[in-house]
């Protein structure tokens, strides 16, 4: 995209990871979102410029501490975080990790992958760490994913108006089906961003 904006976040910010193997860890969070480009939060030319502005909401010193986590999600995210997006992280030493939905091919480099797939789609992304089926959604039945290669297979109760019943199914259902762990929206009840 010569002389354009190349990539389009709806939403960066330093906060703890709400859910899933990783929920308690400082990460910077971006949302990449270019559906209405004119909507983002923020766009960048560069991948460098947008790196440094990840690594400048780390607080203290970088090299004396954990690597620094960049958790990337959103609607635009596979058409935005590209090789040279990727290389960047690397060489700063971010850990990278991901949210998709599956159906397209993860990018390459990924520390962390998580799938989060949605009802009636094909998963081409059939191994990673960590796999969060929403639960109870007509269409996604846990059992159909049971034998995909992900370290960590979570079942996480839709947050909507139902919470507290789906959530003690949720949990039902991974007492009866032990492969399975409950991921709980942390960042609802504890109430960050």
């Amino acid at each position: 995209m010569k002389g354009g904006m190349r990539y389009h976040l709806g939403k960066m910010l330093y906060t703890l990871q709400g859910e899933g193997a990783n929920a308690g860890r400082a990460a910077v969070l971006c949302r990449f979102d270019a559906a209405k480009r004119q909507a983002a939060q923020r766009s960048y030319g560069s991948a460098a410029e947008l790196v440094r502005d990840m690594l400048d909401l780390w607080p203290g010193e970088r090299r004396a501490g954990p690597p620094v986590s960049v958790v990337c999600t959103g609607a635009d995210l596979l058409a935005q975080l590209d090789q040279v997006l990727m290389t960047e992280l690397h060489q700063w030493g971010c850990h990278v990790a991901a949210e998709l939905d599956g159906a397209q091919p993860a990018p390459e480099g990924l520390d962390w992958i998580t799938v989060k797939p949605r009802p009636g789609q094909q998963l081409t992304v059939r191994r990673g760490q960590e796999l969060k089926i929403e639960f109870p959604v007509e269409g996604l039945d846990p059992r159909d994913f049971e034998e995909l290669q992900f370290q960590y297979h979570f079942i996480q109760p839709v947050a909507d108006e139902r919470w507290k019943g789906n959530t003690a199914s949720a949990i039902r259902y991974c007492l009866n089906n032990p492969l399975w762990r409950l991921s709980y929206q942390v960042q609802m009840a504890a109430g960050f961003p």
